[in-house]
């Protein structure tokens, strides 16, 4: 898991440098609902301190040019004056522009995707190199194997 995350906290790193665009795949707790894109504006907190091969780091991200695109993932989870959910972030006042949201290491292509394709190509070409020194299984062996588990 470490090996997977400390190829993942490079492959993000990298994507900042151009404010690559990524989607969410799953719900958080924070903004983002599946579906949500942001720009990419940087990545640290590495922390590799946790229970169980566990692995955390912080995304800053950025939701200015996406506020149309995202309305339509928005969900009404905040209450009205009279207790009843019926608003959304924005109708809450509680939208931020811009968001730390904190992702596990094995977050690329489970929690979150690079949508811009030089940063994809860069991410797909870092792992494939990673796998390949740091492992006895070629990249392909290795996803099978991780299909394979589950």
């Amino acid at each position: 898991m470490k090996e997977i995350a400390k190829a993942n906290f490079e492959i993000l790193r990298e994507a900042a440098l151009s404010n690559a665009t990524i989607e969410f795949l799953k719900d958080t707790e924070a903004y983002p609902q599946v579906g949500t894109r942001a720009r990419l504006v940087t990545v640290y907190d590495y922390d590799d301190s946790f229970p169980n091969d566990e692995v955390c780091f912080c995304l800053i991200v950025d939701y200015s040019g996406f506020r149309e695109y995202n309305a339509s993932f928005e969900e009404r989870k905040y209450r009205d004056s009279s207790g009843e959910y019926c608003l959304n972030i924005h109708e809450a006042g509680m939208y931020e522009q811009t968001e730390s949201i904190y992702v596990d290491g094995d977050c690329l292509g489970t929690s979150i995707k690079l949508l811009d394709k030089e940063a994809e190509e860069r991410s797909t070409m870092l792992r494939i190199q990673h796998y390949n020194s740091n492992s006895g299984l070629s990249y392909v062996n290795w996803l099978e194997d991780k299909i394979d588990k589950g």
